[in-house]
């Protein structure tokens, strides 16, 4: 009972809020919308499409991983290409602060992880991803990804119109599997999605390309099953 109402929390979370995707791509008729973060519907359910990609990637990303029928170098490819996703790549970084115009270096991407009793514990994406690897040679491990991505409004994070930031939400479930023991998490993540608006030169003449990576990835509910 408890995992039924779980998922159906988890199902409503996803799909009812109004805050979530599905109402905004309506909203991007308004002109006021497109004015204040410089963006076309065309662009926006672009963007959206890319991110919703980029979050099942990482999710394949996770599940090759986790495989015990993979080779170790199928597994550290895997988690090259997940780190690809990150802004970073999974090392500190520089961003401009908006408000003071100045460099400043940023702590790497994270990952939040759910415990017993729901305690979330916090770690780079770096050392989660090799953590996993690490334990899917001492367990039998899963981890999918239930229903779809959603993807809320784009915000526009600087008045030249280039930066834009995002959130996008998924479901996810974590079984481990041992020979004594059983372990299901079910957590609903939302990603920090960072977009940055480019000029690429193509043989066609200058194109806007929209460079998209992923941020912090948080745990905003929890349910383990032993």
């Amino acid at each position: 009972m408890k995992h039924l109402a779980f998922t159906l929390f988890a199902t409503i979370a996803l799909f009812s809020n109004v805050g979530l995707y599905g109402q905004t791509s309506a909203q991007t008729n308004s002109e006021s919308y497109e004015k204040a973060n410089g963006l076309t519907q065309e662009q926006i359910e672009s963007i959206q499409g890319q991110i919703k990609q980029k979050v099942d990637v990482f999710q394949n990303d996770l599940g090759i991983i986790v495989n015990a029928l993979n080779s170790e170098k199928t597994k550290n490819l895997a988690i090259e290409d997940a780190l690809d996703l990150f802004i970073g790549e999974g090392n500190p970084y520089y961003y401009i602060d908006p408000m003071t115009d100045r460099r400043i270096l940023h702590k790497a991407v994270t990952m939040q992880t759910t415990g017993r009793e729901g305690r979330i514990a916090t770690q780079t994406m770096k050392y989660y991803l090799n953590a996993t690897k690490y334990s899917a040679t001492h367990a039998r491990i899963t981890i999918k990804q239930a229903e779809g991505v959603q993807v809320s409004e784009i915000y526009a994070a600087n008045a030249e119109g280039t930066e834009y930031v995002a959130t996008a939400t998924y479901f996810q479930t974590y079984r481990r599997e041992t020979d004594w023991s059983v372990r299901v998490d079910q957590d609903i993540k939302k990603v920090k999605v960072y977009i940055q608006k480019k000029v690429a030169i193509t043989p066609a003449g200058a194109i806007e390309v929209f460079v998209i990576k992923l941020g912090d990835v948080k745990s905003v509910d929890s349910s383990n099953f032993y």
